[in-house]
C-alpha cells in the first residue's frame, strides 16, 4: 500500500519539494521505500537458516566422523530444541512482520542530506583507515608478497601463519573495519539522495573485504558487505526487481542464491584448505568438496552447541552469548568458558570446526525455557526495526541493513553477540545522536511554521518525519 503524497513532476532523481511559511523555505527530498516480503525478516529466515537447519539435522549420525572428523553429539532433545527455537523465531516474524509488501517514502531535509554525506565520508575514512592499519601491522610483523604467493600456491602453513601471527587483529584498531557494514548502505542512500554513484565506494569495500577473506580466512567480512548493500539497494526503491516479481521468481532467485553461496564458498576455500590439503585426500572435485564443506559449517555448529551444553560448567551464564577478544577482557567468565570449550574441541572433537550455533547458544546461556524467551525478544526486536524501516525512517533502515547478516547466519553463530557487531552498535548509537541533532533545526522550524500558520491561510504541509 502506498502512502498518499502530493503530486510532483516525475524526474529520474528523487523529488524535492519546498514549503514556504513565515518567509522560510525548507526543501524536502523524497525517495521511495519498499519492504518486500522476500527481504523482510521472514523472507531472510526462509532464504538460508531454515533450509540449512533442515539439511544439518538430517545428516546421518555416522557422517559426522567420516566427513568432518567429529563424533556426533546432537541428541534428540537438541534437535527438538533447535526446531522449537526456529519455530518461535518464525512465529514471531509471522505475527509481527508477515509475508506482505509495504511501501512508503523516506523524506529528508537538506540538513539531513548533508548529514548522510558527512556520515558516509567519516565512516568510510574510519573503515579504510582500520584496513590500512591492519595491513601496516602485517607488514611490520614481516608479511610480504612471497608469503602471499605461498598462500596462492597452496603452501600448507601459509593460511595459518597469516591468520595467527602476521594479520592477528589489534583490538580497538582493526575492529573498526567492521563499519563497512554501515558504509555500504550509507553510500547507497547518498546515491539515492544526491545522484552520486555508490559503486566506487561499494567496490572499494568489496575489494578490502575480499582481501581480508583471502588473507585472514574470514569470508563473513565479504558477506557482511554484500548483504547490507543488497538490502539497502532493495529497500530504497519504488518496486521490486523482476527476480522478485512473483512467488515463482522468488523461489528461483532463492535457489540461485544458494548455488551462488556454494560457488562463493568454494572460491575462498580453494586457497584456504583445498590446495594444500584436501586436493590430494578428498574423493571428488572442488564442487563436491565446497558443498560438503559448506553443509559441514552448519551441521558442526549445531553439533558444537550440543557439545558445549554438555561440557558447560553451569547454565545461566550470559558469557556464552559473547565472542571476541573485547568481550573476553570485559567478561571474565567468557575467557574461562571459551578455554573450556576449546579444550573440549581439542580432546573430544575437531578444532578445525569451532563455530557454535547461534540458534542454540541461548540454551547454554539461559536454559531451554530461558532460551525460548530470549529468541522471542530478539525476533520481536528485529521485527520492530523492520516495521519502522518500512515506514521510511532513515536510522531504522540503516539498522535493518546491519541486522540482515545476523538473521542469515543464525544457524552458524550468534552474530549480534560478537565483538565485530559491537563496533556497529556503537556506530549506530553515535549516528542516531548526530542524526537527531541534524534534524533538530528542521523540527524547530516546523514548530515555528505551525505557530505562524494559525494566523495565515493554510498552505498544506509536506514536512519530513524525523
Amino acid at each position: 500500500m502506498s502512502v498518499a503524497t502530493k503530486t510532483r513532476p516525475t524526474t529520474p532523481l528523487p523529488s524535492t519539494d519546498a514549503t514556504a511559511r513565515g518567509g522560510e523555505r525548507q526543501a524536502v527530498t523524497v525517495i521511495p521505500v519498499l519492504m518486500h516480503w522476500a527481504w523482510s525478516p521472514l523472507g531472510l529466515l526462509l532464504l538460508l537458516p531454515l533450509p540449512a537447519l533442515v539439511a544439518a539435522l538430517t545428516v546421518p549420525d555416522d557422517s559426522y566422523m567420516m566427513l568432518w572428523g567429529q563424533p556426533m553429539f546432537v541428541t534428540g532433545d537438541i534437535k527438538l530444541l533447535a526446531i522449537l527455537y526456529s519455530a518461535v523465531i518464525l512465529g514471531t516474524f509471522v505475527a509481527l512482520h508477515p509475508l506482505v509488501t509495504r511501501s512508503s517514502e523516506l523524506r529528508v531535509t537538506n540538513a539531513q542530506v548533508r548529514w548522510v554525506e558527512i556520515s558516509t565520508v567519516v565512516l568510510a575514512w574510519i573503515t579504510f583507515a582500520a584496513y590500512a592499519a591492519w595491513l601496516a601491522f602485517g607488514i611490520a610483523r614481516g608479511m610480504d608478497f612471497a608469503l602471499i604467493g605461498d598462500l596462492l600456491q597452496g603452501e600448507s602453513s601459509a593460511p595459518y601463519r597469516l591468520k595467527a601471527f602476521y594479520l592477528e587483529p589489534v583490538s580497538g584498531v582493526t575492529t573498526w573495519a567492521q563499519l563497512g557494514i554501515l558504509v555500504g548502505p550509507l553510500a547507497v542512500l547518498r546515491s539515492k539522495l544526491t545522484g552520486r554513484s555508490a559503486w566506487p565506494l561499494v567496490l572499494a569495500l568489496l575489494v578490502a573485504s575480499a582481501a581480508r577473506a583471502l588473507l585472514f580466512s574470514e569470508r563473513l567480512a565479504v558477506l557482511e558487505v554484500l548483504v547490507s548493500v543488497g538490502i539497502a539497494w532493495l529497500i530504497l526503491r519504488r518496486e521490486a526487481p523482476f527476480f522478485f516479481k512473483n512467488a515463482f521468481a522468488v523461489v528461483l532467485t532463492y535457489v540461485s542464491l544458494w548455488l551462488s553461496l556454494v560457488v562463493f564458498f568454494g572460491v575462498f576455500e580453494y586457497t584456504r584448505s583445498w590446495l594444500h590439503y584436501y586436493a590430494s585426500r578428498f574423493d571428488g572435485g572442488i564442487a563436491d568438496f565446497a558443498w560438503q564443506r559448506l553443509l559441514g559449517y552448519y551441521a558442526t555448529a549445531i553439533n558444537n552447541a550440543a557439545l558445549q551444553s554438555q561440557v558447560a560448567e553451569s547454565d545461566l551464564n550470559i558469557a556464552y552469548l559473547f565472542q571476541g577478544d573485547l568481550y573476553t577482557s570485559l567478561l571474565g567468565p567468557a575467557a574461562v568458558e571459551a578455554n573450556r570449550f576449546a579444550n573440549s574441541l581439542q580432546s573430544l572433537s575437531n578444532p578445525e570446526f569451532n563455530n557454535v550455533s547461534g540458534l542454540l547458544v541461548p540454551n547454554t546461556a539461559f536454559g531451554g525455557l530461558g532460551g525460548l524467551v530470549f529468541w522471542v525478544f530478539i525476533a520481536a526486536a528485529i521485527s520492530i526495526v523492520a516495521i519502522v524501516a518500512s515506514r521510511g525512517r532513515l536510522m531504522a533502515i540503516l539498522a535493518y541493513c546491519s541486522l540482515g547478516i545476523g538473521i542469515l547466519e543464525v544457524d552458524r553463530l550468534f552474530y549480534y553477540g560478537t565483538s565485530r557487531y559491537l563496533a556497529v552498535i556503537i556506530a549506530l548509537v553515535v549516528l542516531t545522536l548526530t542524526y537527531v541533532y541534524a534534524s533538530r533545526g528542521s523540527s524547530e522550524r516546523r514548530i515555528r511554521r505551525r505557530i505562524l500558520s494559525t494566523t495565515e491561510p493554510s498552505a498544506g504541509s509536506d514536512d519530513p518525519a524525523v
